[in-house]
């Protein structure tokens, strides 16, 4: 490319000059060339609340049909020698191997509460008696991420509901320091976050019961929403002695709280011991999540 100047006779004609030249990247060859543009990793944090937790039925209408996760990698079938016989569910879009065998035992639940469980619990969220953060650390792309760190806390404060009975978006809340903090490693594909299994101590809120409901080798599928919320599915192994001992508690007529140990000794599908009788009892749990604030 020629450039002709016919007049360069002034300091601004100068000055001209060289801005052209610097816009048609540089004058000669002795130009230098233009320092690569720097773009400094910025490490992001995101923060929800859970606004709805309720355990994953089995669908009344198709037997064997429930959404949950396959903790232990395996497809269960009856008899076999992987998950102490117990046939694992299929979910509703065709994945196999679902462990979530404390699905069987939920209608007795219901018909012992009346089928109120699942609104004590939503009661227990809704007045701040059990809130429980969810906090991705390093979270660099909502999107795709790699390496992001889950970490699951109690929290506090006196949480404002909206219309659809869930704890509004964008609230702040003060950490409950004297509760266990569970940190599990993870990744982002897509948009879903699934992290390795871990241990999940899950807070339990119903009436007079306060406990933690301890969730062995625990998954997560969760998918984060472009809106800053997230919904998805946490799968774990129940301890059938933890609970067993928590029972206690309840207040339940004793040939009751028999029978329902029996049923989860009968039913646990993971987690032999040496004589190859499970230890616990899959179970699934699926939450809505909005965004949310923790104070330091």
């Amino acid at each position: 490319m020629v450039v002709r100047f016919d007049r360069v006779a002034s300091t601004s004609s100068g000055v001209a000059r060289l801005a052209l030249c610097a816009a048609l990247a540089g004058c000669g060859d002795d130009a230098p060339p233009p320092e690569p543009q720097r773009c400094p990793v910025v490490k992001r944090e995101a923060t929800l609340v859970i606004a709805r937790l309720g355990f994953v039925r089995g669908d009344p209408m198709r037997d064997g049909v429930s959404d949950g996760l396959d903790l232990d990698d395996h497809d269960s079938t009856v008899g076999d020698a992987v998950g102490c016989g117990r046939p694992d569910f299929i979910a509703p879009d065709g994945r196999r191997g679902v462990d979530n065998q404390l699905a069987r035992l939920l209608p007795a639940v219901d018909q012992l509460t009346g089928g109120a469980l699942d609104g004590l619990i939503q009661g227990a969220i809704n007045n701040g008696q059990l809130l429980v953060a969810l906090t991705l650390e390093d979270l660099d792309d909502r999107c795709n991420d790699p390496d992001v760190t889950l970490v699951v806390r109690r929290v506090q404060g006196a949480p404002l509901v909206g219309a659809d009975n869930l704890l509004d978006p964008g609230q702040t809340f003060d950490l409950t320091r004297a509760e266990p903090v569970t940190r599990a490693r993870g990744r982002v594909t897509d948009g879903l976050l699934t992290v390795a299994p871990t241990r999940i101590p899950l807070p339990v809120a119903v009436l007079d019961a306060r406990f933690v409901l301890n969730f062995y080798s625990a998954r997560a599928r969760i998918r984060l929403l472009a809106d800053g919320n997230a919904e998805g599915i946490l799968g774990g192994g129940v301890s059938v002695r933890e609970f067993g001992a928590e029972t206690e508690r309840f207040g339940i007529d004793p040939p009751v709280r028999d029978v329902i140990r029996t049923t989860m000794r009968l039913t646990a599908d993971l987690a032999p011991d040496e004589s190859g009788a499970c230890q616990h009892l899959s179970a699934a749990v699926a939450i809505v999540a909005r965004s949310a604030f923790v104070n330091p």
